[in-house]
């Protein structure tokens, strides 16, 4: 015998649970932060290119946000909270 085929076909459902949901299947606030910082990014760009290009800084970041958002997760929490830790910035 073999397994029913699955009549519930939907790539479009499955990519966005996908893209807010963490491997064990709970909600994942760190992947909607990073979607919606996508998004920031993706307008801010569009919108402000101009003065963004003026600012290298900047435009570095969102860049790197884009590209990858864990690395604007992990910077955020070496500059936020790096310096609560004891030992660190004494």
């Amino acid at each position: 015998m073999s397994a029913p085929k699955e009549r519930r076909v939907s790539p479009l459902r499955r990519a966005l649970n996908d893209a807010f949901r963490d491997p064990q299947g709970r909600f994942s606030v760190s992947k909607v932060i990073a979607v919606w910082g996508q998004a920031l990014c993706g307008w801010l760009l569009i919108h402000h290119a101009e003065k963004i290009i003026e600012h290298w800084d900047a435009l570095a970041l969102l860049l790197a946000f884009l590209i990858a958002p864990d690395i604007g997760k992990k910077w955020l929490t070496m500059h936020y909270l790096g310096a609560t830790q004891k030992g660190i910035g004494d």
